[in-house]
């Protein structure tokens, strides 16, 4: 058996009882990984479409996180994406030995695919559940070509044949989901999408830029905060002039959602009281109607009260003829 070269839990090779021929794959795996875990020559590139949209290119691979867990992070930061027996952490039934993903199966603006992402757990950011996840980005660049092969449900491949033999039944289909025997190294990571909450906290985007000052970071709707190709003494400033224009951005649509909210209510509270109205018409005088509203509260004077009636008496003949 090749030997390891990492440093991992006690008995990692003998958790789940694997045969043989699995362990010289899983370490021939690990040997993969820490080999390309010290080269930082990997894909950075921040892609856009023709009308200036940062888009997932067909093939990246994200990984979302809930909370904004400090240590899970800085352990991504210093050692990558790992499966969580590699960290001395029970892995799930499905898939042992491996790291999980969403997967994007087709070159698509970042807005689009926040719009269409339908996985509710709350451990990335997109969609509606989120705001307090952040995800990692790894965009497909022929250097983790090999790593990458190896993907519990790629099974119409070899090696991911040979991966799918540490997983149980899958939940999920190849077109929307990895999961990589062992992991994929922090260099190999692109960027990071944070949810909205966090965005808020610019103690948490500094804390993302010191563990991956070469990952751009960006908002759940393809909002760049970050470049790393952009240097500088003013970078700093950039990134809050941008930040607080999202977040102004998100305060924006919240008041816009609070007046259409605000606007359904009044015409429903309209359309209750017209009605009132107009059984009070068929019920009563103009003099009878005016003193009845004037007695609920009404602001005005017996005089333009009784003009009001009649114009809702007159609204109401109008449609009926």
């Amino acid at each position: 058996m090749t030997e390891i070269i990492s440093d991992l839990p006690e008995n990692f090779l003998d958790e789940l009882g694997l045969n043989n021929v699995m362990k010289n794959v899983l370490v021939e795996q690990i040997n993969r990984f820490n080999a390309l875990k010290e080269r930082r020559i990997f894909n950075k590139n921040i892609n856009f479409d023709d009308n200036g949209n940062i888009i997932f290119p067909a093939g990246s691979i994200i990984h979302g996180t809930s909370n904004c867990d400090m240590d899970k992070i800085i352990s991504i930061a210093e050692s990558g994406i790992l499966t969580g027996q590699a960290l001395g952490i029970g892995e799930d039934g499905e898939s042992y030995y491996c790291a999980d993903f969403h997967k994007v199966s087709k070159d698509i603006s970042v807005s689009e695919y926040n719009s269409c992402f339908s996985y509710v757990d709350g451990r990335c950011p997109f969609g509606t559940r989120g705001k307090f996840s952040l995800a990692f980005v790894v965009q497909p660049d022929p250097e983790i070509d090999e790593l990458l092969s190896y993907d519990c449900y790629k099974t119409n491949t070899p090696n991911g044949k040979v991966a799918h033999a540490f997983t149980n039944d899958l939940p999920l289909s190849e077109e929307v989901a990895s999961s990589i025997l062992y992991g994929v190294p922090s260099s190999a990571i692109s960027g990071i999408v944070m949810g909205d909450s966090l965005l808020k906290k610019p103690e948490i985007v500094k804390f993302l830029l010191d563990l991956f000052p070469d990952c751009y970071i960006i908002s759940k709707t393809g909002n760049l905060i970050y470049d790393p190709k952009c240097k500088g003494f003013s970078n700093q400033e950039v990134i809050e002039i941008r930040r607080n224009s999202y977040l102004k951005d998100l305060q924006i649509e919240e008041l816009q959602r609070q007046l259409g909210y605000k606007t359904k209510e009044l015409e429903r509270s309209n359309s209750k009281y017209d009605k009132l109205m107009q059984g009070i018409v068929d019920a009563c005088d103009d003099l009878q109607a005016a003193l009845i509203l004037l007695a609920s509260g009404w602001q005005g004077d017996e005089e333009s009260t009784i003009k009001y009636v009649t114009s809702i008496r007159d609204k109401k003949a109008n449609k009926t003829r």
